[in-house]
């Protein structure tokens, strides 16, 4: 019986494991996805600002 509860626990920590990566992968595509968007509306909106100048500027 104890080695069905170990394998049970296993099983569940990876899962929860699994859970949490899939939520990290998630949050990582909706910042990129987010970012992306800010982006484009700023090249959108301000058309006339040098991008790599402000970039290299920033750095």
């Amino acid at each position: 019986m104890s080695g069905m509860t170990t394998w049970i626990s296993l099983l569940m920590s990876w899962k929860l494991r699994h859970r949490l990566i899939e939520q990290r992968k998630m949050s990582q595509l909706w910042f990129i996805s987010n970012f992306l968007l800010t982006v484009f509306l700023y090249r959108r909106f301000l058309p006339g600002v040098d991008w790599a100048k402000g970039v290299s500027e920033v750095r």
